[in-house]
């Protein structure tokens, strides 16, 4: 079994395999896939539906040294925020991130971060001003530049990206209209699709491409959270190891009854869940998840 060392090294680089040529995108080229090598290992397939701006994955494969800038921004951040609100002079680390939580998460992400091939990264995100403006999007190995919703009498439809704050990159940008601060009368059209049918489609890939593999789920897509998670079991069944992520849109959207539906299907079924978002807070729980996860897949091999 893997072990945490306080000597570990964190890799020295992300690096990619060469673009396939027979894959043409104006914006994000996926990088090959070897179905020799690719059927070799069991895989942990990262599937992030609601990408946004990719905090969460670039919380563990980002570079070391914007990971860490990140990570001072957000302290600081964090910091203002709390003096603003409790107008206090002096304030503890602790109380943004404790030291052994701080200490855990970086072994974790420096251990993630050397066994990268053991990945399958899909970014899913609805919005194309986004997805085409971001690098962290060429370094995901699939992208799908859509929305998941609910399950709707069509496989596929054009709806609105409702404008969240009147800014069209928001990452609170929705399909819903009742969504708190949503601008109806500015938005963007884009392709939609019923979680469902996503589901289904993806795991068929999967299982052409590799011959083990186990889900994660890192979501935050603005509401249908609680769809994605439904069709993920139904479809992935025991291949969905863990979901990660954020479900307050579900309550928003949906209202109470619906949030409660969706923690006691989780808690009924014996999905590990967590908090996983730009909130740094988030981070040495959600990274600890993934490591776990990792763990299982080595001792499997």
């Amino acid at each position: 079994m893997a072990k945490l060392h306080k000597n570990d090294k964190p890799h020295s680089s992300l690096r990619h395999k060469t673009p396939n040529p027979s894959y043409v995108h104006p914006k994000v080229n996926l990088p090959e896939i070897s179905a020799s090598c690719s059927r070799a290992k069991e895989k942990i397939i990262w599937l992030d539906v609601g990408t946004h701006f990719a905090q969460e994955y670039k919380s563990i494969f980002d570079t070391n040294l914007l990971f860490f800038i990140s990570l001072i921004k957000n302290i600081v951040i964090k910091i203002m925020r709390i003096i603003q609100h409790e107008k206090r002079k002096i304030l503890k680390l602790d109380k943004i991130l404790k030291l052994d939580d701080l200490k855990q998460m970086l072994r974790c992400r420096n251990l993630i971060r050397d066994k990268r091939d053991l990945f399958h990264i899909i970014f899913v995100e609805a919005n194309p001003k986004i997805v085409y403006s971001r690098k962290n999007y060429l370094q995901a190995d699939t992208v799908f530049n859509l929305a998941l919703s609910d399950k709707f009498d069509s496989k596929f439809r054009v709806s609105k990206l409702f404008s969240a704050r009147g800014v069209i990159q928001d990452q609170g940008n929705t399909i819903y209209l009742n969504k708190p601060f949503v601008e109806p009368h500015k938005y963007i059209k884009i392709g939609t699709v019923s979680a469902d049918v996503f589901m289904t489609a993806l795991k068929e890939d999967l299982d052409s491409e590799y011959n083990e593999y186990k889900v994660m789920l890192r979501i935050n897509c603005e509401g249908p959270e609680d769809s994605v998670i439904y069709s993920s079991y139904e479809v992935f069944g025991e291949k969905l190891a863990c979901i990660t992520g954020a479900f307050k849109d579900v309550e928003e959207v949906k209202g109470k009854e619906a949030m409660e539906k969706l923690r006691d299907f989780m808690e009924e079924n014996g999905l590990p869940n967590t908090f996983f978002t730009a909130d740094i807070s988030t981070w040495p729980k959600a990274h600890k998840m993934i490591f776990d996860l990792l763990d299982t897949i080595q001792d499997q091999q």
